[in-house]
């Protein structure tokens, strides 16, 4: 937690929080208070201009008078009750509001500190809330009072990984991986690629991986302060609460080494987006910023020297299509007076029907085999024979460009034209 605190409040910070703790809240209060003294400069997390102050108090179950510090707009308390259950948190002479989140995003305004009574489910001991408190006067009187037992609250719903996490270390050299580009006119994206990971910008891009305890601002921060959650809210109400904790920590466990990266998957790209969201990470005043569709991507890095394999050709005649029956919409594009090359395995007795596409008024297609042309239409079905494993589909238009869809199919050898759907 970091504080910005007043050249000046050294000494009433620790007399304040001497005044209103009991007994066993004191030694929190003094750590509190030598934790801010001593890496106050360093720890200056907020902006000149902010207007509110964490003074490090923390709320007391009845009434009590809390000093109000003169030099912030807002005063800003903690609230963490001994029991569990529904408080109400009042006062005749301050307005009050409430944050959920572990670290606050934004100077606080009238819109969100507004009201004179607020309430607030406790579900567990140790859990605790933000109190910012308006007021006008030297000290405000606010009164917390437990007013039932805890609500069943929303409903909770345990993710459920949709990737299996594996045992993990990052092989290569950590410092020389780069951040994903969240911020220029020409964004990076995430691609999925057939080994169930995200690749940079293509399925065959350097493999993204995640960061998951990168700065302040990470999954396992979060976690450790019982934040990795996204709750959906109603109207104001709390209905459904997506717990990630499990989630989470099969994918952290399974990391060996630092930092504690894993390639990117669904399950992490999902977490980075919804606990984020339910931490103010981004937006205009959010820690991260930016807009979600890009900005949840902060946290992923790429090795910048990845070179992507070359794909083998193919289609022609030292690289053939490779079709067997019951393949179909096997797509050839074929260039003006070229050819593509087709092999087939175990061709006896089926057929191959042809089609294709073309902006053009009129275009043949031969297909033939052994070089010797077995017809010309739009779209026709040819019977292979034994020894006749290879064949070509030439395109004899001068000009134009040609799409051609095939299919396989057993059968016994027929001599009738067929057609197959463009995709």
């Amino acid at each position: 937690m970091w504080y910005n605190v007043p050249k000046n409040a050294g000494g009433r910070l620790l007399a304040k929080a001497a005044s209103k703790f009991k007994e066993d809240k004191m030694k929190k209060a003094l750590a509190l208070f030598l934790a801010c003294i001593m890496v106050l400069t360093p720890l200056a997390a907020f902006a000149d201009d902010a207007n509110y102050v964490e003074c490090g108090v923390y709320l007391e179950t009845g009434t009590a008078t809390y000093d109000i510090d003169a030099n912030y707009e807002y005063t800003v308390f903690e609230l963490e009750p001994d029991e569990v259950g529904k408080y109400t948190i009042s006062s005749a002479d301050a307005l009050l509001g409430i944050i959920y989140t572990m670290w606050i995003s934004s100077n606080p305004t009238s819109e969100t500190v507004n009201s004179s009574s607020i309430e607030w489910n406790c579900t567990a001991v140790g859990q605790s809330v933000k109190i910012v408190v308006g007021a006008d006067a030297a000290t405000a009187t606010i009164t917390v009072e437990r007013q039932a037992a805890a609500s069943t609250g929303p409903e909770r719903i345990e993710y459920t990984n949709t990737v299996t996490p594996t045992a993990f270390t990052y092989s290569g050299d950590a410092s020389a991986l780069v951040s994903v580009n969240t911020a220029d006119a020409v964004l990076d994206e995430a691609v999925l690629g057939d080994d169930g990971y995200y690749h940079l910008n293509s399925a065959n891009g350097a493999i993204l991986y995640a960061n998951l305890s990168d700065s302040k601002m990470s999954l396992n921060s979060a976690s450790s302060y019982g934040q990795l959650k996204y709750v959906i809210y109603e109207e104001g109400t709390a209905v459904t609460v997506i717990d990630y904790n499990n989630a989470f920590n099969a994918y952290y466990s399974s990391i060996t080494g630092s930092p504690k990266l894993y390639p990117l998957t669904a399950d992490i790209i999902e977490m980075f987006k919804n606990v984020g969201i339910n931490n103010d990470w981004y937006g205009a005043t959010g820690w991260v910023g930016g807009e979600l569709d890009d900005a949840w991507m902060f946290a992923c890095y790429y090795d910048p020297n990845f070179v992507a394999p070359e794909e083998p050709a193919l289609g022609d005649y030292e690289n053939p299509y490779l079709l067997n029956v019951g393949d179909t919409r096997v797509v050839a594009y074929v260039e003006p007076g070229a050819e593509a090359w087709v092999k087939v395995d175990d061709c006896n007795g089926s057929k191959l029907n042809i089609g294709y596409a073309t902006t053009a008024d009129y275009m043949v297609v031969y297909c033939r085999q052994s070089h010797t042309p077995e017809g010309e239409d739009n779209a026709l079905t040819m019977t292979l024979v034994d020894g006749a494993d290879m064949f070509s589909i030439y395109n004899a238009s001068e000009t134009e460009a040609v799409t051609v869809y095939m299919a396989l199919e057993a059968g016994t050898p027929v001599d009738t034209t067929g057609t197959i759907d463009d995709p």
